[in-house]
């Protein structure tokens, strides 16, 4: 009963953390984050692994810390704890019965191995995450497209930018196969990722389509975060493009949505601008 009530415990910590980063969705409410998990990082069972008096609990346990390394930017202890949580999940067979766990805890590990650029324990992690038996659809789903997002990233930060270029036609067929199925948040991120691949590439024109997917999605509110990225990076795209008649309201749209949204920071003002002054310039040549 002891364990049982200690491993709920954990759950709870995990929920009241998951619950505030819904909440705290852009990416500039950091800070906020940051306090508020300041405060619950001091809960006496999050003190160290041996406070968890299950296999369980320790493995909520190192699904906290995940999420807690990831809120404040500790990219090292990161890779630690989310290193720890895989080698306990496949040390005890149990915890490798929840596939959704397993998946969980393998992306989590991609994401630090990426950032500290440990490209051999990366690819490790993303064939142990590809060869996962499962019969089931969501979860084979699921498996393809994070494997397929982590390997675009994967070419986008070693400037291998072609080969990612040749996997966007495998990445469509799953994304048109898997339409109605798809997590909208992960749709929203592969097409961000393959528009950055396109810019990369200097191929404009590819990636306004796959920018103009994610504006013309009704769920503009599950990510505004990304939202306003995309839209900086739709203004700069329709620059290159010589979309001079589409620039001046874009601009301004984007600097409404900005500033609603409470994401018109220094990086983005800075380039709606500098996009304004190449406004001005392109129309006093016509007048002229």
């Amino acid at each position: 009963l002891q364990k049982i009530e200690n491993h709920t415990a954990y759950e709870k910590l995990n929920a009241v953390i998951r619950k505030e980063i819904d909440r705290n969705r852009s990416l500039r409410s950091r800070n906020q984050l940051k306090q508020i998990s300041s405060k619950i990082i001091h809960d006496p069972l999050l003190k160290n692994e041996s406070m968890a008096l299950s296999v369980r609990a320790r493995n909520s346990y190192y699904g906290f810390k995940n999420i807690y390394y990831s809120i404040i930017q500790d990219v090292e202890m990161n890779f630690f704890v989310c290193s720890k949580r895989v080698a306990l999940i496949e040390e005890h067979p149990f915890l490798m019965e929840s596939t959704e766990g397993y998946i969980g805890a393998l992306s989590s590990l991609l994401i630090p191995c990426r950032e500290l650029r440990k490209f051999d324990e990366f690819m490790a992690t993303l064939r142990k995450l590809k060869n996962i038996p499962t019969k089931k659809e969501e979860h084979r789903m699921r498996i393809l497209l994070l494997c397929y997002n982590n390997e675009i990233i994967y070419y986008i930060k070693t400037y291998a930018f072609e080969k990612g270029i040749r996997l966007i036609p495998e990445v469509k067929k799953c994304l048109k196969k898997y339409e109605l199925k798809i997590n909208k948040v992960l749709r929203l991120v592969l097409y961000y990722n393959m528009a950055v691949l396109y810019i990369s590439v200097g191929n404009y024109k590819q990636a306004l389509e796959n920018l103009n997917e994610i504006l013309n999605t009704k769920e503009l509110n599950i990510r505004e975060d990304l939202i306003g990225f995309v839209k900086i990076l739709n203004l700069i795209v329709h620059l290159e493009l010589g979309n001079e008649d589409l620039l001046e309201y874009n601009v301004k749209s984007t600097n409404r949505f900005l500033y609603k949204k409470n994401q018109l920071y220094k990086f983005e003002h800075a380039i709606l601008r500098f996009i304004q002054k190449k406004i001005l310039k392109i129309n006093s040549v016509i007048i002229e």
